[in-house]
């Protein structure tokens, strides 16, 4: 693994528009008056792109989205070099630098916000997700236990 990651170009790529080709390619499928939920990483929601998708989507349809989130992804590693791959390009990050690590921090707490208010304009609900949690522990958080 340690050499193919290493063999893998360093340089840095622009964004890439999957989120909102997702997006589109549901607009085509979803149906007016079905019930999606979006389970994401939400990472490209704040794209033009994306907002115009979710827009038409909420529209015609119940969408709710489930932002999932690892909590290894709140707090960059402890300080050292390490490898970034997305697979098929390779980085490398400082991550001892504690301006980096406030900044880090800094941008995933306002990614966190901007998402929240850009699906609340929409009046489509947001639901966190942690990956050490089960998903059905969410869902029953957000609409109750009805066994009750």
């Amino acid at each position: 693994i340690h050499s193919y990651n290493r063999a893998l170009p360093l340089s840095a790529t622009s964004e890439n528009d999957r989120f909102s080709t997702m997006l589109s390619n549901l607009r085509r499928i979803a149906r007016p008056g079905s019930s999606l939920f979006l389970i994401s990483d939400s990472r490209g929601a704040s794209q033009e792109r994306a907002r115009e998708h979710l827009f038409e989507l909420a529209k015609h349809t119940q969408l709710t989205a489930v932002a999932c989130a690892d909590p290894l992804e709140s707090e960059l590693p402890r300080a050292g070099t390490y490898a970034v791959t997305n697979g098929n390009e390779r980085s490398e990050l400082y991550t001892g630098d504690r301006q980096l690590r406030r900044e880090y921090r800094h941008r995933l707490q306002q990614h966190r916000e901007l998402l929240r208010s850009a699906l609340l304009r929409l009046g489509i609900p947001l639901l966190l997700a942690s990956t050490d949690q089960p998903p059905f522990t969410v869902l029953k958080n957000y609409y109750g236990d009805k066994r009750r």
